[in-house]
C-alpha cells in the first residue's frame, strides 16, 4: 500500500499489467529521532524535519502488478483533473481567463532564431570581398529584400550570374547579406535605393563589399502542445501569405512571402495544397520548417528571369 499526497505524484503510467507510479519525497535535514516506548522504538517525524527544497528531494518509483492496472492508471489521471478543477475554483478563474492564461503560455514558449544576430557578430562571418571588372559593367547580382521578419534589414543576394564579375572569385553566395559598398551602408534602405547605389558604383573597376554570410534557407521550430491553438499563419501552395499579429507563428519567426521548403523533414515543394494543409493542421509538439524568399526560390527554380546589377 502506498499512501502519499497526489502533488507529490509527478508520473503514472500502465504497461499491460504494470502500474508505475514515481512520486517525490522530501529528504530529512536532520536524523530522524528515535525514543523508546514500551521496549519498541518509535520515530517521531515533523513536518520542519524535511527539506522543502525540490533539489533536496528525491524521486520514488513504484512499480505494480495488476490485472486493473489501465483503470488504476486512469483513476489517478481522473483524480487530477478533479484538483484541478477544484483548484481553478479555488482560484475564481473563468473559462475565458484560463484560456488566456494557457495561450500566454504557448507564446512563452516559442523561440525566434537568433542565427542571423549571431552572424552579425561572428567575425568569420563577415567579409570583404572586392569585385574588379571593367567600367560600367554590373556585378552580376540580384538583390532582394531581406523582407518582413528578418533581424537584418539588409539586401539579400537572390542570384549570381555565373559568368559575372561578382562569381569569378566565388566569394559570394545566394543567401548572404549585402551590408557596405564601398564603405556606404545598405542597411534599412528601401531595395530601390540600394540598387541605384550599387549602379552609381558601378562606374568603376573595383567595388568593394561588406557581406554577412547567411544561408538562404531559414529554419524555424513552432510549439503547440493541442491543434486548439492555432499556429497563426495561412498558406496557399506552399507560400505563407498572411501572419496573425501577436501569434504562434510570429513570435516563432515565420516570414510573409517565403516557401516552405519541408515541414518536419518531408519535403513538400511537390505536394498538394491539401496535403501541406493537413500536414500543419495535425502536427502538434514541435514543428519544423525550412522555408526560403519565394523570389529567390522561383529563381531557383527557373521560374523567374534574375535583373542584374
Amino acid at each position: 500500500l502506498v499512501e502519499t499526497l497526489l502533488h507529490n505524484v509527478s508520473y503514472i503510467a500502465d504497461i499491460g499489467n504494470i502500474v508505475v507510479l514515481m512520486t517525490r519525497r522530501h529528504k530529512r535535514k536532520e536524523e530522524d529521532f528515535v525514543k523508546e516506548k514500551s521496549g519498541k522504538a518509535m520515530i517521531e517525524v515533523s513536518t520542519s524535519d524535511f527539506d522543502e527544497d525540490p533539489k533536496g528531494s528525491q524521486v520514488v518509483s513504484h512499480v505494480f502488478s495488476s490485472q486493473y492496472a489501465r483503470s488504476i492508471a486512469k483513476s489517478i489521471g481522473q483524480a487530477f483533473d478533479i484538483a484541478y478543477e477544484e483548484f481553478v475554483k479555488e482560484k475564481g478563474w473563468s473559462q475565458e481567463e484560463l484560456e488566456k492564461v494557457e495561450y500566454e503560455n504557448v507564446l512563452s514558449c516559442q523561440r525566434t532564431s537568433v542565427e542571423e544576430l549571431g552572424r552579425l557578430s561572428d567575425i568569420n562571418c563577415k567579409k570583404k570581398v572586392v569585385v574588379r571588372k571593367k567600367r560600367n559593367e554590373n556585378l552580376g547580382i540580384m538583390i532582394i529584400p531581406s523582407g518582413w521578419g528578418s533581424l537584418i534589414p539588409a539586401p539579400v543576394i537572390a542570384h549570381i550570374n555565373k559568368f559575372g564579375p561578382a562569381a569569378l572569385g566565388g566569394q559570394l553566395n545566394v543567401g548572404d547579406h549585402l551590408m557596405f559598398v564601398n564603405g556606404i551602408s545598405l542597411v534599412a534602405l528601401p531595395i530601390d535605393k540600394c540598387k541605384a547605389i550599387i549602379k552609381v558604383h558601378c562606374q568603376a573597376t573595383e567595388v568593394t563589399l561588406e557581406i554577412v554570410s547567411m544561408s538562404p534557407v531559414t529554419e524555424i521550430v513552432l510549439r503547440r502542445p493541442d491543434t486548439k491553438y492555432v499556429w497563426g499563419f495561412s498558406v496557399q501552395d506552399g507560400l505563407i501569405c498572411s501572419v496573425i499579429r501577436g501569434g504562434i507563428a510570429e513570435r516563432g519567426g515565420v516570414r510573409v512571402g517565403h516557401y516552405i521548403l519541408d515541414i518536419d523533414r518531408h519535403n513538400i515543394v511537390k505536394a498538394t495544397h491539401d496535403q501541406v494543409v493537413e500536414l500543419l493542421t495535425i502536427s502538434t509538439g514541435d514543428l519544423r520548417l525550412r522555408t526560403m524568399p519565394a523570389s529567390m526560390y522561383k529563381l531557383m527554380t527557373d521560374q523567374e528571369t534574375p535583373e542584374y546589377i
